[in-house]
């Protein structure tokens, strides 16, 4: 319900003591309650006796005839923010809009207890229009056009409540929604198809057609009929670093070949064999219109030539091919938070704003969570490190490559670790396509669970697993994540080349020695959902919990009644945790006002707690992970979520209440494990009504 309020509305009364007031009429020159507010509305209201000595501020109730003032919340008073008794003579009582719900200019600020400006912004933003002050209804609404008293919107001000206290003992990773890195670059057009008049050769003898590093056709032979003869292509460089790289395979001669960033500064690279091999330099050179390839030195000397690459970067990554034009990819970049800032996580894909990211402490148990080392090959598969531009804009992606054996059990890199039985894990890693389309993740020793993933269309195949699941990262990179509960005390991390979404676990296969699979951020977790990236290099590492909360109320809080308004997302779907969205408690657990979701279903409840005793405890069973929801205490109990009206709750209010906690609760358990767009508290009771409407 909407509290109201409206000019020149003022009446007197006679002793009401501390109950209910009988109105006797309007002042000389004003209008009745009944005329200004209306019968069975909430307004605010000013008591005061005629030497000003006894007063009071509050919200009240205007009884059905509209002749009686019920006194529900007393805000302020001379009595000390209790009732006072007028116990003789005459008073006056009027609507007035009372400082406890104003907010000044001077309020606003960055002090501790002022409100910041956003959030002060976003108060006024949050009201409705206007739809019940002066009865001048410009928008028919349930919303009250009471502002809350509090307003955290995450998701939009990317920014802490300066009131807020927030601790993480330890780095985490997050998307800003914001930065970028370069990826897969190629600054040449027709990159295997040299017969293409984006490419000059100057005394060379061309054949086409020969068999290139990746088994197929694209390969040219260039035999020179005289001394330095070139082949070239012309593109626009700056002065910065540059690597152009050739796969490169002698077939006569033994004289020199160079590489060339400028057309006239020629760089000799090793002395080619007869197998390919991939050959790079890197060199700032002048800015402007350059000639960049290669020569070679002397006359009759015939070398093959294949997948010519330039890149604006101080090292060759893996080859990406073009046709018609250059190519220039990039990813959505990691973050790191740095030890006690709080993350405000975008979809890296999206950019949508997600809000406060709030996880439980997790370690991951993977020693070498970027493949540098301490992974274990199978037969004759291999990896080159730094080969391409992994989620954190660092060129730390490693690239798998199955061998042209048929090896058993699969090609496949792994990595032991200690575990405990009967525990459920996860494990995870950021996987892209490098010519093989299908990965299998699999905790073979001590679980016996696998799943296929499907890295062209974004799909978790044939899966044994518990659950399993596959996210876009952005730039074709997946992060694939399978859990299951442990049988032994040694785990098998286990990341396959696979054949199909369908495939048996460890398919065997001959691959092509080239293509592979891009892998990176490799973590095993204890825990039924993955959580954020928690990078390795030599050792375990943990991330430590995030506790955020509001030790200070007072200035907005309302002991009486209020209503407690979240929207939030939950990470983990699928096991049976409590997680808290936020509660209003007294610094232990005997009262709160709490909403939170419990069990394996994504089931939200409201629950109220007064002197140890649970008071409310509404619940609904949500399709979503998004909620949006809200919990009144006070007058008239209720719980709404997504729009749905819970169970309703006994009157029988939380007392002592004097803190906000943010995504856990008392003894900083039961993490949210998600996001919080925003909170709201309101200093009233609002209907039913209007919370399926805020919510819905």
């Amino acid at each position: 319900m909407a509290i109201l309020v409206n000019n020149r509305t003022q009446e007197t009364c006679a002793a009401p003591g501390t109950g209910t007031v009988t109105l006797l009429g309007a002042v000389s020159g004003y209008r009745t309650f009944s005329a200004g507010i209306g019968a069975n509305n909430l307004t605010y209201y000013v008591i005061a006796d005629q030497t000003g000595a006894n007063w009071e501020v509050g919200i009240g109730t205007i009884g059905s005839g509209g002749t009686t003032l019920a006194r529900t919340t007393v805000l302020d008073s001379s009595n000390g923010g209790s009732l006072t008794n007028f116990s003789s003579g005459t008073q006056a009582v009027w609507s007035d809009y009372p400082a406890n719900a104003a907010v000044m200019q001077t309020d606003v600020g960055t002090a501790p207890n002022q409100v910041p400006l956003n959030q002060y912004l976003g108060k006024l933003a949050f009201m409705d229009v206007l739809d019940t002050v002066n009865s001048n209804v410009q928008q028919t609404t349930n919303t009250t056009n009471e502002g809350p008293s509090l307003l955290l919107d995450f998701a939009n001000s990317k920014t802490l409540d300066p009131r807020i206290t927030f601790t993480r003992a330890s780095t985490a990773t997050y998307y800003n929604g914001i930065t970028s890195a370069v990826a897969e670059q190629n600054l040449f057009a027709y990159s295997q198809t040299f017969g293409n008049a984006a490419w000059v050769s100057t005394n060379n003898a061309i054949a086409t057609g020969v068999t290139d590093p990746a088994s197929g056709t694209t390969a040219q032979t260039l035999t020179a009929s005289a001394g330095n003869s070139t082949f070239y292509q012309t593109v626009t460089l700056t002065a910065t670093a540059y690597t152009v790289s050739f796969y490169v395979q002698r077939v006569t001669g033994t004289g020199t070949i160079n590489f060339t960033l400028d057309g006239t500064n020629f760089t000799a690279i090793t002395a080619p064999t007869g197998s390919w091999v991939r050959y790079n330099i890197t060199a700032t050179p002048t800015a402007g219109s350059r000639t960049v390839g290669i020569q070679i030195v002397t006359s009759g000397d015939a070398i093959n030539i294949a997948f010519g690459q330039l890149e604006q970067r101080a090292s060759a990554t893996a080859y990406n091919a073009t046709t018609t034009t250059a190519l220039t990819n990039y990813i959505p970049a990691l973050q790191t938070a740095p030890l006690g800032v709080a993350r405000f996580d975008c979809n890296p894909t999206t950019g949508e704003s997600l809000g406060l990211l709030i996880e439980e402490q997790r370690t991951n148990l993977i020693t070498q969570s970027q493949f540098a080392s301490g992974w274990t090959l199978q037969g004759t598969d291999t990896a080159i490190l730094n080969a391409n531009i992994a989620p954190d804009g660092t060129q730390t992606f490693a690239k798998f490559i199955p061998s042209t054996a048929n090896i058993y059990p699969g090609h496949r890199i792994l990595q032991n670790v200690t575990i405990s039985n009967g525990t459920v894990y996860t494990f995870s890693a950021y996987i892209k396509n490098a010519g093989v389309r299908y990965v299998q993740l699999c905790l073979n020793t001590g679980f016996s669970i696998y799943a296929n993933f499907d890295l062209t269309a974004g799909v978790v195949g044939t899966s044994t697993a518990t659950s399993s699941s596959i996210t876009a990262v952005g730039n074709g990179v997946y992060r694939c994540t399978i859990t299951g509960t442990s049988t032994g005390t040694t785990g098998e991390c286990n990341i396959i080349s696979s054949t199909s979404s369908s495939a048996v676990v460890f398919p065997v296969y001959a691959g092509d020695g080239f293509s592979g699979l891009y892998l990176w951020g490799a973590q095993l977790e204890a825990g039924a959902f993955p959580t954020s990236y928690i990078p390795t290099v030599a050792s375990q590492v943990t991330r430590v919990a995030e506790v955020a909360l509001i030790t200070n109320i007072t200035p907005w809080f309302n002991q009486a009644q209020g209503t407690l308004f979240a929207q939030a997302k939950f990470n983990d779907t699928t096991s049976s945790a409590y997680n808290r969205i936020t509660t209003l408690d007294d610094s232990a657990s005997a009262n709160y006002v709490s909403i939170s979701r419990l069990g394996g279903a994504l089931t939200v409840y409201g629950e109220l707690k007064n002197n140890g005793t649970v008071t409310g405890l509404g619940n609904i069973v949500s399709s979503s992970s998004s909620v949006s929801t809200a919990v009144v205490y006070g007058l008239s109990p209720v719980f709404v979520s997504n729009g749905v009206a819970g169970t309703n709750f006994s009157s029988n209010t939380p007392v002592s209440l004097n803190r906000l906690t943010i995504g856990n609760q008392v003894g900083s358990v039961n993490f949210l494990n998600g996001y919080i767009k925003k909170l709201a508290y309101y200093p009233i009771a609002l209907s039913s009504a209007e919370l399926q409407e805020m919510t819905s």
